[in-house]
């Protein structure tokens, strides 16, 4: 939690020094975006206070497990 804080404070500080430019993150965060721990929801707050979105909610009708193991019945969208 502490490494993640870290760099997207270090993000924010761009995103509040360059206002008028447009901002891609791309990257593993390994969290899935629509649980609600505490990574998640620290994670989808800063998306929302710098106006970013998921591109998994632009295009969510393509939206599908990134991890699937059959045999154990597992599924998660960490990878987002």
């Amino acid at each position: 939690m502490l490494v993640c804080e870290d760099m997207l404070s270090s993000i924010s500080v761009h995103c509040d020094n360059f206002p008028q430019c447009k901002f891609i993150m791309g990257g593993d965060f390994n969290v899935d975006l629509d649980g609600s721990d505490p990574m998640a929801n620290y994670v989808n707050k800063f998306l929302q206070d710098h106006s970013l979105t998921c591109c998994d909610d632009i295009f969510s009708s393509r939206k599908c497990a990134t991890y699937v193991n059959n045999a154990l019945g597992h599924a998660s969208f960490i990878e987002q």
